[in-house]
């Protein structure tokens, strides 16, 4: 064998040697390990930014709302302006929620137009009724079976805070039907025990949990008095919502929306799924 055959063997063995140290090494710390840990990174925020580009090539997209399921409340401190006694919605076991759905047309950046529906359990546990300013005697029982079904059309502004993810904020206008009723029966005015209360001058509503309730907080009503409905309720009311809320969109088709607000006579707050298409 020559001497130049050797060395291009020598060259040869030494090369491999030092690839196969090479592949053996771990990459020092503090060096760059390659593009391949950033490349789902980068995939996952090109394919958002791909989605974003493509609905707004769109002039118009849809979206369909469905379930949207919101907990719902008419705050204690609106209805102590009203009334000296009365129940609060979510007590004594009630839980108020409210179903519906929703139709937007997105003009994307620009503003939702958007067409819903709902059905709210506004029922709260029967208890006594007293308007403000009233005296004791006045104090009715109540038993309120009431729901509200309520269509609106409302249009939502939008600001975008990543190629996925969209705030928005708007204002409603619809009409809201009252479904149930609410009953109402007399205090018994004989319950008043003390004879220094007068229930036709007193206003203290400590007195009618003390007289006119047993043990089991049964109310003690007029025997002769009958369960009236209250007349006072309308059956249809304007409606007015207020929301602001959060939308995330992932894969090309689908949006999971966070929303708070004001609607009718309550307050929401709820998580919704949607279906997007254009």
């Amino acid at each position: 064998m020559s001497k130049t055959v050797r060395m291009i063997i020598l060259a040869v063995l030494f090369a491999i040697g030092s690839a196969s140290m090479a592949l053996g090494q771990p990459v020092p710390e503090g060096m760059d390990p390659g593009p391949t840990d950033t490349l789902e990174d980068d995939e996952a925020e090109e394919q958002a930014q791909q989605i974003t580009d493509l609905m707004r090539s769109q002039p118009v997209i849809y979206q369909v709302t469905f379930p949207r399921v919101q907990a719902i409340v008419t705050p204690s401190f609106i209805l102590d302006g009203f009334f000296d006694m009365h129940p609060n919605h979510w007590g004594s076991g009630k839980v108020n929620l409210a179903f519906g759905a929703e139709f937007i047309m997105r003009h994307v950046d620009r503003f939702d137009l958007v067409f819903s529906v709902d059905w709210a359990d506004i029922r709260t546990a029967d208890d006594w009724w007293l308007e403000s300013d009233e005296e004791i005697i006045d104090a009715d029982w109540g038993e309120n079976s009431l729901t509200m079904l309520t269509a609106d059309v409302a249009i939502n502004w939008i600001t975008v805070l990543d190629p996925a993810w969209e705030l928005f904020y708007g204002v409603g206008l619809g009409v809201g039907v009252f479904l149930g009723d609410f009953l109402k029966q007399d205090i018994d005015g004989t319950c008043f025990a003390d004879p220094d209360v007068n229930p036709y001058q007193s206003q203290d509503t400590d007195v009618i949990r003390r007289f006119c309730e047993d043990a089991d907080g049964n109310p003690q009503v007029d025997p002769n008095a009958r369960k009236t409905e209250e007349d006072r309720i309308p059956p249809l009311i304007p409606a007015l919502s207020l929301n602001f809320g959060s939308r995330w969109i992932f894969g090309q088709h689908w949006a999971l929306q966070w929303e708070l607000g004001f609607k009718n006579i309550y307050f929401y707050t709820g998580l919704e799924f949607g279906y997007i298409w254009w």
